[in-house]
C-alpha cells in the first residue's frame, strides 16, 4: 500500500496539478475570447449609430451654410427691411416643414434678440409672433455662436430646451448649431441658430444597442446620462442633480475612460 501511494504521488498527482494548470489557462483563454468576442459585436453597433448620427451631423453643417450664404438674407441683413424680413421668414418656415429635423430655426440680432424664430410645433410648423420673440443674450450658446468667424459652425452640448428660464416639460432634448451672419461690407450682424430635434439621435443609438447583449448606457463628457435604463438619473446635471453620475456610481469604471 505505501509503494502504491508513493507511485500515484511520484506519478498521478503532478499529473493532476498539470492538468489542473491547463484547465485553468484553456478556461481564461475561453473567457477572454468571448469578451473579445462581445468588445468586437458591440463595437460594430456603436460604429453603426456613430455613423448614422455623423450623416445627420453633416447635413445640418450644410443647412447651416446654405443658410448663412442665401442672398434673401444678406439683403435683409443689408437693409433692415420688414418685407424682406417677412418674406425671410417665409422662407424659413418652408425649410421647418420640409425638413422636420428642427425644433426652432431662428435669427438673432447683434444684442441676442431673435428676429425670425420658426417653432416646429410637433409637426405644425409656425412663424412666432413679433410679440412672442426672447431675447437670449444671457445664454451660453448665444455668446459661443456669435465669437466666432464667418464661415465656422457652432455646435452645443446635448442637453434639454430652456423657454424662459426653465427647462421645458416635457422633456425636449436639444443640440443647437449655429453661426454668425455677415452684411454685404462684412459686419457681423447677428447669428442663425437651428435646434437639432435630439429625440432622433437617441432613437438611433436605442435602436442600435438594443441588440447588444449587454445594456447601453450614453452618456455625456462629464459622465451625465443622456440615455439609460433609468430614465430618473437621465438629464441630471440640468435637474440640480449633480450627484446622479456614472462616475458617482461607478467611479473606477468611469476613470478607465482616462486611462
Amino acid at each position: 500500500m505505501k509503494a502504491l501511494l508513493k507511485r500515484f504521488s511520484l506519478i498521478y498527482l503532478p499529473m493532476a496539478v498539470v492538468i489542473s494548470i491547463l484547465l485553468f489557462f484553456y478556461a481564461q483563454f475561453e473567457k477572454q475570447r468571448e469578451i473579445n468576442r462581445i468588445e468586437l459585436l458591440e463595437n460594430a453597433h456603436i460604429q453603426t449609430a456613430k455613423t448614422h448620427m455623423m450623416q445627420d451631423f453633416e447635413e445640418i453643417d450644410s443647412d447651416v451654410h446654405v443658410f448663412a450664404n442665401l442672398p434673401s438674407l444678406r439683403r435683409y441683413l443689408d437693409s433692415g427691411s420688414t418685407i424682406q424680413r417677412d418674406d425671410l421668414a417665409q422662407f424659413f418656415l418652408r425649410i421647418s416643414k420640409a425638413k422636420s429635423r428642427y425644433d426652432k430655426l431662428r435669427y438673432l440680432d447683434a444684442s441676442g434678440q431673435e428676429v425670425i424664430r420658426i417653432n416646429f410645433n410637433e409637426g405644425t410648423p409656425a412663424i412666432v409672433t413679433q410679440d412672442k420673440l426672447q431675447n437670449k443674450a444671457s445664454r451660453y450658446f448665444f455668446h459661443d455662436v456669435f465669437r466666432l468667424n464667418e464661415g465656422e459652425v457652432y455646435v452645443s452640448p446635448f442637453d434639454l430646451n430652456v423657454e424662459a428660464g426653465r427647462v421645458e416639460i416635457p422633456y425636449k432634448p436639444t443640440i443647437r448649431f449655429g453661426t454668425p451672419v455677415f452684411d454685404s461690407t462684412g459686419n457681423k450682424k447677428g447669428i442663425l441658430l437651428f435646434n437639432y430635434l435630439g429625440d432622433y439621435l437617441l432613437k438611433v443609438f436605442h435602436n442600435e444597442m438594443q441588440m447588444n447583449e449587454h445594456v447601453a448606457m450614453l452618456l455625456n463628457r462629464d459622465g451625465y446620462w443622456l440615455g439609460n435604463t433609468n430614465n430618473v438619473d437621465e438629464w441630471s446635471f440640468m435637474l440640480n442633480k449633480p450627484e446622479r453620475s456614472f462616475g458617482h456610481d461607478f467611479a473606477n469604471e468611469w476613470r478607465t475612460k482616462y486611462l
